[in-house]
């Protein structure tokens, strides 16, 4: 079945289309990822179908849409999860001194132009999920995972409506081809990773959201439809943004160009921060979704076991499930992940696309 899976999509697609789910606040990787996507599809290399946001941070969405405006994409659909997780108005504080929106998101809104400000002016994520992959021809979608997924269990239990007749889970075992996710650490994860069961205050041990949203997307999930894991422990490996921030060997920046609000979001994180090359999780995820193994993984193969009351993960391995995570090369090493990652996010942008 998997075999046929990615057969389908090479017959139907020229290139991966892919919607991003994404927590764009605290931390800025998941800037990178965007910023780098938009890279991809100015060189045809990927159709962006939608970008979803993933926490009740009103302002997330409009950081989203100031990173695509500066790409001249802003055709791209939008969503947002609306309940009260992360919303910095009815949820317990982030942690001491911190925001949900981290040090960038709402700078980028302040100080870049959108269509977007905030989540009061675009649909629910799991209705633009539910209109893009009705529209979208069989086994044809990508959904990348870089953040939780409040949005994903949403979209599994949603009824038929005006978009479909099917229910969100036949919706996603119809249209999608496969998702790379970022979640979790390989092979198990000695406390639960962020996306699978943070959220809260780092120094919580549980959340009351993450984990069971976790738990309920893998346990609802077609077993037709593979999903690939970016655990925690590569793309802490792999470093990335000290060019653009530093405005080295970077062509989109500097003179001659417009102000960058992919920049503009490293620099504000860096100056929180005090370090200059992040951990690129997020890329990382993105990149292997739209260009694949290319020499620098591997895939180990078997399923994902989740705790449902913490979110901490184990593997089981086995070539009977459709589930793998990725193993980094060794011989090849980080360097050509993090060349790539900062050549795209360094790339100028071809405006006027839609």
């Amino acid at each position: 079945m998997q075999l046929f899976r990615l057969l389908l999509v090479a017959t139907v697609c020229a290139v991966p289309r892919i919607i991003i789910d994404t927590d764009m606040s605290g931390d800025v990787d998941d800037v990178g990822a965007v910023c780098m996507a938009n890279a991809l599809a100015d060189r045809g290399e990927v159709e962006l179908l939608a970008m979803v946001h993933n926490t009740g941070l009103p302002s997330g969405v409009g950081a989203i849409s100031v990173l695509n405006h500066f790409y001249g994409r802003d055709s791209i659909p939008i969503g947002a999860f609306k309940g009260d997780f992360d919303n910095p108005a009815v949820w317990p504080p982030f942690a001491p001194g911190r925001s949900p929106a981290g040090p960038y998101v709402d700078d980028l809104v302040k100080l870049f132009p959108s269509p977007i400000r905030n989540y009061t002016q675009v649909p629910e994520a799991v209705s633009v999920y539910r209109e893009v992959l009705s529209s979208q021809p069989p086994a044809s979608v990508t959904i990348v995972s870089i953040g939780f997924l409040t949005n994903l269990v949403d979209l599994l239990t949603s009824p038929p409506d005006k978009f479909s007749p099917l229910s969100g889970r036949e919706l996603v075992k119809e249209k999608v081809a496969g998702m790379a996710l970022m979640g979790g650490e390989y092979p198990f994860s000695p406390l639960h990773e962020w996306n699978f069961g943070g959220g809260c205050q780092y120094s919580a041990p549980l959340c009351p959201v993450t984990p069971n949203a976790t738990f309920l997307t893998l346990q609802n999930w077609p077993p037709e439809v593979p999903i690939v894991f970016s655990g925690f422990e590569l793309g802490y490996r792999v470093r990335t943004g000290m060019r653009l921030v530093k405005a080295q060997n970077c062509s989109s920046v500097g003179v001659g160009q417009p102000p960058n609000p992919c920049q503009r979001a490293y620099v504000d994180y860096y100056q929180w921060s005090q370090t200059y090359d992040r951990m690129s999780w997020d890329p990382l995820t993105t990149l292997f979704a739209i260009r694949g193994l290319q020499g620098y993984y591997t895939k180990t193969f078997g399923t994902n076991i989740i705790n449902a009351t913490d979110g901490a993960n184990k593997w089981e391995q086995s070539t009977s499930f459709p589930q793998s995570y990725l193993v980094l090369n060794e011989t090849s090493g980080v360097s050509p992940i993090a060349n790539d990652i900062d050549d795209l996010v360094c790339a100028i942008p071809k405006r006027g696309r839609v």
